[in-house]
């Protein structure tokens, strides 16, 4: 069973409802620019995330789960810290273009970087020379986690004023702030009265209660 888990530098409501991106990202090279001389090699001793404590009994359960060793489990989380100070390194350096990490336990491990553009050029001098390298991979969006948290504040503010229950979160995946209510048609009526418009990349989810969908 593999476990995803998002990266968020900036405040958001909740947790990601993950789901499957279009097309197959790609890789981060670590390499110089095309036509560039090749990169000298980084020490090992950079590139190796640092393991050195004990097991504990949670470890050991999510490594079954994950059908992978201890050892390997470890490793990844390790990698998981690593992207954890990658992510809050991006949010604050590149607002303007950043949206989020997403970290991808199992077989494979990996951290996905969504961009809204020119997203391996920015990520490549960050993972250069550390356990990261060759961990990432980037994909390209519309919208920065700045714009989409500004979409989602300006969604609460409307939806409040409307006098309507709603809970909502950032999709990162999608890309797009989602608005949770248990009654679509009610709020799109709300909203044609009114004459409001939520922002743009905004999405009105119905659900059966005001928890998120899974």
């Amino acid at each position: 069973m593999m476990r995803r888990f998002r990266i968020v530098a900036l405040v958001a409501v909740g947790l990601t409802a993950l789901a499957p991106a279009c097309g197959p990202p790609p890789s981060v090279d670590a390499g110089g620019e095309s036509g560039s001389a090749e990169p000298s090699p980084c020490p090992a001793e950079l590139t190796q995330p640092t393991v050195d404590r004990k097991v504990f009994p949670e470890e050991s359960w999510a490594a079954r789960e994950e059908g992978i060793s201890v050892e390997k489990f470890q490793r990844q989380d390790a990698l998981a810290d690593d992207a954890g100070r990658l992510g809050a390194k991006l949010d604050k350096n590149e607002r303007e273009t950043f949206a989020d990490l997403e970290i991808e336990y199992g077989s494979r491990f990996r951290v996905i970087a969504y961009f809204t553009r020119d997203g391996e050029e920015t990520v490549r001098p960050y993972v250069r020379c550390t356990p990261l390298e060759g961990h990432v991979e980037v994909r390209t969006v519309e919208a920065s986690m700045e714009e989409l948290s500004a979409a989602q504040n300006e969604a609460h503010r409307i939806v409040e004023e409307l006098g309507i229950r709603a809970d909502s979160d950032i999709n990162i995946t999608k890309n797009r702030v989602e608005i949770y209510v248990t009654d679509r048609g009610r709020l799109e009526a709300a909203l044609r009265k009114s004459d409001q418009v939520l922002p743009e990349h905004v999405a009105i989810v119905e659900v059966g209660g005001l928890a998120r969908p899974d």
